[in-house]
């Protein structure tokens, strides 16, 4: 299968385990992580994130890290970073908890992808 439609898959499986941890976060912790974005804008917000990041991961982040182990630890934690920052602005949440939030919805759709690929 060429390299692009595996993109194409884990994009849209990427998208689909955020939205998902990202409604679970927003509806049994509201107190904790205050998300002020309510409906379609805040599964909108989830959306970009990860279209926002993966295509760097997947075809520019390979040129630099040749390490299979760096490129997994060093890029998911460069994509949790990089939309924590992304929610701090959209969610309008405190950097912590935006922090918080990105590595939980990103550590939960990377498990999942593990499994299933």
């Amino acid at each position: 299968m060429p390299y692009e439609i595996l993109f194409l898959k884990a994009l849209a499986f990427t998208v689909l385990a955020e939205m998902l941890m990202g409604w679970v976060l927003q509806k049994f912790f509201p107190k904790y992580f205050g998300i002020a974005v309510k409906g379609w804008r805040f599964f909108l917000f989830i959306a970009v994130a990860s279209c926002l990041t993966l295509p760097y991961l997947w075809f520019v982040w390979p040129f630099f890290v040749h390490d299979r182990v760096a490129y997994v630890v060093a890029g998911e934690l460069w994509v949790a970073v990089v939309e924590g920052l992304y929610y701090i602005f959209s969610f309008k949440m405190p950097w912590r908890k935006a922090m918080v939030f990105s590595f939980l919805v990103n550590g939960f759709s990377f498990a999942v992808g593990l499994l299933i690929f």
